[in-house]
């Protein structure tokens, strides 16, 4: 990934600081339920944005007014076919801003040195959002801007956090429903990886009671589980406590993703590497 060998400089907080007071701006103003912003520029990058960003809140919890914040970047391929990833960082409470700008979005900052004025944005050539839409949250509530305005609703856990982050996808769904048919991918990294594994739990328990809206759940990708098909946990991961023993019996409610891109060399070249053999898929 391009930006991964970007790192945080004291310019690039300054730039930080002035982002989050530009994007807050556009969210002054919005309402609880569900708000949204399209953002057509930003400091420090030249000219209009030439992909789609939307910003906004949705209400996981209306007695205790919490409320998570997030990026929505619509694919520059074909955001009506391509997956709808939906990313948590780590931390726990680390803001998703890191993973849109350091790890797989659209931007970078360019390296230079420090003359007294704000770091210049790039596009990332490999970015996901070349070939996938991507909604960027901030979990758990306290995290980048996603708040609760009462003392009850900032406390959280991993399982609390998993069911709103659950709560959240549907609703954000429902207000976007052109993606109700797009392939779903539950994604994050670092600490995320010890939620992701409950909110898929969370949305496969919705899947079989008949939640609605249908979400067309395929794929979780997260660390420190690794890279696994839903269909594919192995007892390893069930055993190390990962995976709970219950979403692994239950694991073949969901359809089986292949990924035809990868070589055969390729795997092989992985396990030879790495003794868990799941994360070569």
């Amino acid at each position: 990934m391009a930006g991964s060998n970007h790192f945080f400089t004291s310019t690039t907080m300054l730039y930080l600081v002035f982002l989050y007071v530009h994007l807050l701006l556009f969210l002054r103003f919005s309402g609880v339920a569900v708000s949204q912003s399209i953002i057509q520029s930003l400091p420090g990058f030249v000219g209009a944005l030439p992909f789609e960003l939307e910003t906004g809140y949705v209400s996981v919890d209306d007695s205790n007014d919490v409320q998570l914040f997030y990026y929505f970047v619509k694919s520059e391929n074909n955001p009506t076919e391509d997956p709808l990833i939906v990313w948590f960082t780590g931390g726990p409470g680390c803001s998703v801003l890191t993973a849109l700008m350091f790890e797989n979005g659209p931007l970078y900052f360019k390296h230079a040195k420090y003359n007294g004025s704000l770091p210049t944005l790039m596009l990332n050539p490999n970015s996901w959002t070349k070939i996938s839409n991507i909604l960027y949250v901030d979990a758990p509530v306290g995290t980048g801007f996603s708040y609760s305005r009462s003392l009850e609703g900032s406390f959280t856990s991993d399982t609390k956090s998993a069911k709103q982050s659950y709560i959240f996808i549907r609703k954000w769904l429902m207000h976007h429903p052109e993606f109700f048919s797009n392939p779903l991918y539950i994604c994050g990294d670092s600490y995320a990886g010890m939620v992701v594994p409950i909110i898929v739990q969370d949305i496969s328990d919705g899947i079989e009671i008949g939640h609605k809206p249908s979400i067309n759940l395929k794929v979780m990708l997260s660390t420190p589980i690794g890279f696994l098909l839903v269909e594919t946990f192995d007892s390893h991961s069930c055993l190390l406590g990962h995976v709970s023993s219950y979403m692994h019996k239950k694991k073949t409610v969901l359809k089986l993703i292949t990924l035809p891109h990868i070589s055969q060399r390729e795997i092989t070249r992985c396990r030879g590497l790495t003794q868990n053999t799941s994360t070569c898929i």
